[in-house]
């Protein structure tokens, strides 16, 4: 068994990277093959990020210059958008091509870490058995098949550069540097996450034994601050103007009760990946019953942690590398702005400083149990295979969104989230029966879940049940009061039940969130014109010209306000401008025949009266016969 063992040692260090590359990706390949069957989008992210997003679906100059200037449902990632964009155009809805295509990221971003940890380390093995680890473990699944999973494409920026800051520390060319600096920004523009690229940086000083604190060293970070704080500067202010952030009042034991068990559960994951989900909800994780139990492996982890890597360098290394790029998620449940206080995807760079510190854990154990070194390799071999199964096993939950929350909820029932986005699918499915019930459901195990409530007012208003859509749309947004996307959908029931003194005020918050949105600044004119405000329907009539000058609409309500405040001249204007614009409209030439018969042009006045009854607006008899009178008292 040990010549065995010497003989594998041998053959993997001697043999040419080019055939190790062959078989890290062969054996990806197969672990991930189901993903190119039947695979479909899932109704998360998927449909507004990719196939209902006017810029991928209709690529073009003006929608690439779009995709750079403005940031999309809260994200700003031009060049994941960008390459979303270009799959589209190659492969239209064809899902199972978009997880080929992040499959196939997935592999050279196998094969990047590889070669760094080749070059970095000189150590064949640990550079196979991190790759390895990388590419078929269970916790990756989630970002690799997940079509809107754009970190992976980060990631192959963030690999690509590390493989060149070490061919700048070896040759002290400023041109490998430069090309460091653009891999970072390249990232940066995929996915915000990638700020935490230099922690990668430091990582590789500290491998090889270079101080912190030189001139170069600090030189490199002072570049790379200044690029991410120009980044945070030109997308923060456009990206939070877009998206509300879900706030949640925790207590401080709470969020440190969630921070811990995200720690416990992110390290548990790693060795023991049972019961993986794709969203853990914080509301039903905070359940203080717990705390001791989790607090007592959370201390445990941290004495077994901070243990070996007094013991070994290495392992603190990879600890620092796992913890860096864990950072921002371990954040979130302090700063309570996610539904979700974990998720597999947030460990995808993570999971390199963990297997790095897992490889040294077990070379410790070999040299302290020598005698079990036979037992040591072939648990390792074991836990590798384990590994692949599992990936295998996993790949095949993310078929379509029926499989992904169908698993979700029976790994955890009480999973609210899942309910209702299997609410949701089953919805665009037409069963709006399932669909309902699963949001019941949802608000069942957790009533503040806004989006349940929100989706709930979907259905009844489908059924024509207004009273009990405006219950739970108007629940969703006490629930989350800057929850535009409720107030849109109550926007929408206040005008189905003619109720404009409400339907004002939402219209108000929206505006207030985007003061140049047409639609809304039409349907509050026109409210203002039922509630005979005509002043303010003329302001926001004069403000949608100034957006869309040639509307007829606008023209309209600040001609007919115009003749209701008594200003013919204005309302005669402002009607002639409507017709030109819109000659079929009965009821614009009914104003103006209003107008001109007060202004004393009774012959027009006649004129627009018959031809708008004969374009079937309902106009009095003894109007046109008063008309006709002075028209024939004239002659």
């Amino acid at each position: 068994m040990n010549q065995w063992i010497t003989k594998s040692k041998d053959y993997l260090e001697n043999s040419p990277e080019s055939k190790i590359s062959f078989f890290l990706v062969i054996i990806l390949l197969l672990v991930f093959s189901p993903a190119f069957f039947g695979h479909e989008f899932l109704t998360y992210d998927d449909n507004w990020y990719i196939y209902e997003n006017k810029n991928i679906t209709n690529f073009s100059w003006d929608a690439l210059v779009q995709i750079f200037t403005t940031p999309h449902g809260g994200q700003y990632s031009p060049i994941g958008e960008s390459f979303m964009a270009i799959l589209y155009s190659f492969f239209g809805k064809n899902a199972a091509l978009f997880k080929v295509s992040g499959v196939l990221v997935h592999t050279i971003n196998t094969i990047l870490i590889f070669n760094f940890f080749n070059y970095l380390s000189q150590n064949r093995i640990l550079s196979i058995f991190i790759a390895l680890v990388f590419a078929i473990h269970p916790v990756q699944v989630e970002l690799v098949v997940w079509v809107s999973g754009i970190y992976k494409i980060a990631t192959l920026f963030m690999l690509f550069g590390m493989v060149m800051y070490i061919k700048y520390l070896n040759s002290k060319k400023i041109k490998y540097f430069v090309v460091v600096v653009s891999c970072f920004i390249l990232a940066l523009l995929t996915k915000e996450q990638a700020v935490l690229f230099p922690i990668s940086l430091i990582f590789i000083n500290l491998i090889r034994k270079e101080y912190l604190f030189q001139r170069r060293v600090i030189f490199e970070n002072v570049v790379l601050g200044i690029i991410s704080i120009t980044y945070a500067l030109f997308t923060l202010r456009g990206v939070t103007a877009n998206v509300s952030f879900i706030q949640k009042d925790y207590t401080f034991y709470e969020k440190f009760y969630l921070f811990i068990k995200a720690v416990v559960n992110y390290s548990s994951s790693f060795l023991f990946p049972f019961g993986l989900s794709f969203s853990y909800p914080t509301a039903i994780a905070v359940d203080l019953n717990g705390w001791g139990f989790v607090l007592g492996i959370f201390i445990i982890l941290l004495v077994i942690g901070v243990f070996f890597s007094i013991r070994n360098k290495k392992i603190l290394f990879g600890n620092i590398w796992s913890i860096g790029f864990l950072s921002i998620a371990l954040s979130f449940p302090f700063f309570s702005i996610r539904e979700v206080y974990m998720a597999d995807r947030y460990v995808y760079l993570a999971i390199i400083g963990m297997a790095f510190s897992l490889y040294y854990l077990l070379k410790w154990l070999v040299l302290k149990f020598e005698r079990y070194k036979i037992l040591i390799y072939s648990l390792t071999g074991a836990y590798i295979l384990f590994l692949a199964i599992l990936c295998f096993k996993r790949v095949s939950v993310f078929k379509n969104s029926y499989t992904l929350w169908s698993n979700a909820i029976q790994v955890n029932p009480d999973n609210y989230l899942a309910h209702n986005s299997l609410g949701f699918y089953y919805r665009t499915q037409g069963n709006n029966e399932k669909a309902l019930d699963h949001y019941k459901k949802s608000i069942s195990i957790y009533d503040n879940y806004y989006l349940s409530h929100n989706n709930i007012a979907k259905v009844y208003s489908d059924q024509e049940d207004y009273k009990s859509a405006l219950f739970h749309v108007s629940r969703s947004i006490d629930i989350q009061p800057n929850y535009f996307t409720g107030y849109e959908n109550r926007v929408k029931l206040y005008l189905r039940l003619n109720k404009p003194d409400s339907l004002v005020l939402d219209l108000n918050k929206l505006l207030s969130n985007s003061p140049n949105n047409i639609q809304f600044l039409k349907e509050r004119a026109r409210a203002y014109f039922k509630l005979k405000k005509y002043k303010k329907a003329i302001a926001d009539a004069s403000k949608l010209l100034s957006l869309v000058p040639d509307d007829p609409m606008p023209n309209y309500l600040i001609g007919h306000s115009s003749f209701l405040l008594k200003d013919d001249k204005k309302a005669n204007l402002f009607m002639n401008r409507a017709i030109a614009l819109d000659p079929k409209k009965a009821k614009y030439y009914f104003v103006r025949s209003l107008c001109r018969f007060r202004m004393n042009k009774h012959k027009e006045a006649l004129k627009d009266a018959l031809l708008a009854k004969k374009m079937g607006h309902k106009v009095n008899d003894i109007y046109i016969s008063v008309l006709a009178g002075k028209v024939k008292n004239m002659q």
